[in-house]
């Protein structure tokens, strides 16, 4: 993967079915003009960036990655995203970063154990789908505050109980 630090207008970024990507330069994560970065199906990569800062990133998609397990943490606001899709296995506490997404779909993410708390924090949440997480056993005890929150989707996981504020 080349060092992005040379194309710093890339808007957008699609690696969508390379199987043989593994890790991406730790570069990606400072392209502040980047709207979308899309690597669905990217089974074998492994790892991101430790952080990110892309304020202007719209769209998130990494559905497919099947070995991506941890996801970066979130230096500064984005407004913007719309979607975060993933395999991965738990989101940083950071994902209150993302106060303008508005669906969070984590669906058939099987090493998923559990969603932060601060995930209530994200006012314009408005889908959450973390059907099929299988080793998923709670929700956060605050979900009950996303006020905005329309769909909420846990069908195949190991949830017994839904959260009193809800």
């Amino acid at each position: 993967m080349p060092d992005f630090s040379v194309t710093p207008n890339l808007e957008r970024l699609v690696l969508e079915e390379c199987t043989s990507l593994v890790e991406i330069n730790f570069s990606i994560g400072d392209l502040g003009k980047l709207l979308v970065l899309n690597l669905k199906n990217c089974r074998n990569l492994k790892t991101l960036p430790k952080s990110i800062r892309l304020e202007k990133l719209e769209i998130l998609v990494l559905s497919g990655c099947s070995e991506l397990r941890t996801f970066p943490e979130i230096e500064e606001k984005m407004n913007r995203l719309a979607e975060h899709a993933t395999a991965l296995s738990e989101l940083p506490a950071s994902v209150e970063n993302f106060p303008g997404v508005g669906v969070i779909n984590l669906s058939y993410c099987k090493h998923l154990e559990s969603l932060p708390s601060s995930i209530f924090r994200l006012k314009c949440l408005k889908t959450l789908d973390v059907s099929g997480c299988s080793k998923l056993k709670n929700l956060p005890d605050d979900l009950g505050l996303l006020v905005g929150l329309e769909e909420l989707h846990f069908t195949h996981t190991a949830i017994q109980t839904i959260p009193y504020s809800m």
